[in-house]
């Protein structure tokens, strides 16, 4: 639930009013900041905007969303102010349906736990029907004083009752859900929780387990006779300013190798694609190969095929119109294990 904020944005006649976000209905209109998560589901008015998806996906490189496009409650604004429509009714949203399923979860029963049921429902008469004839049967037959066995019969009855083992399996089961779900690990019920004590082995996704979700630039490819610091200056010097995680990991990259930025002018954020500016009178730009309004030259597909193949994030970045001057990829950076085991 903490994904969720307490207030949002309304807009009502033109105006922004902050309003409590139970008050929203499918149909209203709010705004978003950079860095504010949504409030609810809903539609992107504006023509396109990053989300940072990750508490919700995994991914952890933000999405590009475009007009008329769904949004899930939750994800956080990048790079600009936004405006939805709301779709989702109030406890409908995508955090309240994960709600939902961990609630659901909570109520299936483990194996063990229904074993224990069917258990008790034949132990527990039968350890009362015992405790029963422990009291009335020494008094009645042989003449035994009733305190005695009375205290018998009841000492008897506490120590065969199964409560321990009825009642302590559900609450180890929801405190492991919960703790689970506190650490955004959705485990689907109390068979699956049993059925992880039994794992040999586990495949991870990426993004939080063996990734930091921070990417890094890998590959620097310049084309056409450019050196890869030329290549790195023009790219990160459009790019200085914007909030993107690509973009802020290339400038960290050209402050590692002590490159000095130029001033860019007339920097634009091309929306939905990438980034352009113009440097020492040079424009250029920096765009997602997917989004070009024209296809890659041969060799420079292949290459960023080549590159996507292996789970990284690329971009091209060109002189002029159709200049291209080399290739940049990103990809997450890996988190150091202990005592992984290798491969086999």
């Amino acid at each position: 639930m903490e994904l969720v904020p307490e207030n949002a944005i309304k807009i009502v006649n033109g105006k922004r009013v902050e309003v409590p976000v139970s008050d929203l209905q499918p149909g209203d209109v709010i705004e978003a900041s950079p860095g504010s998560r949504l409030p609810a589901d809903g539609q992107l008015i504006d023509a396109a905007a990053s989300f940072d998806e990750s508490a919700l996906t995994g991914e952890s490189i933000p999405v590009e969303r475009f007009k008329s496009e769904g949004l899930m409650a939750g994800a956080v604004v990048v790079d600009r102010v936004v405006r939805l429509t709301i779709t989702s009714k109030q406890g409908e949203n995508a955090i309240d349906r994960i709600l939902h399923l961990i609630e659901e979860a909570e109520s299936r029963k483990a194996p063990i736990e229904r074993f224990l049921d069917k258990f008790s429902r034949w132990y527990t008469p039968l350890m009362m029907l015992v405790a029963l004839l422990v009291i009335t049967m020494p008094p009645l037959l042989f003449a035994q004083p009733w305190e005695t066995w009375i205290y018998r019969g009841l000492a008897l009855l506490l120590i065969a009752c199964p409560c321990a083992l009825v009642i302590s399996t559900p609450a180890a089961i929801t405190s492991g859900l919960a703790a689970a779900a506190r650490r955004g690990a959705l485990i689907k019920g109390g068979a699956a929780l049993e059925q992880l004590g039994r794992l040999e082995k586990v495949a991870f996704d990426k993004t939080g387990t063996l990734t930091k979700g921070k990417p890094q630039v890998t590959d620097v490819l310049p084309l056409q006779g450019w050196e890869e610091e030329a290549l790195l200056t023009a790219v990160g010097a459009i790019e200085v300013g914007s909030s993107h995680p690509l973009a802020l990991s290339l400038i960290e990259k050209t402050q590692q190798m002590g490159l000095v930025l130029p001033e860019a002018e007339d920097r634009e954020t091309l929306v939905g694609s990438g980034v352009r500016g113009v440097v020492n009178g040079n424009t250029y730009r920096v765009s997602a190969p997917s989004r070009l309004d024209f296809e890659l030259p041969q060799d420079v597909a292949k290459q960023v095929k080549q590159l996507e193949e292996q789970g990284k994030t690329t971009v091209v970045a060109m002189e002029g119109r159709d200049q291209f001057i080399g290739i940049i990829a990103w990809q997450d950076s890996y988190e150091r294990m202990r005592s992984w085991p290798s491969p086999s």
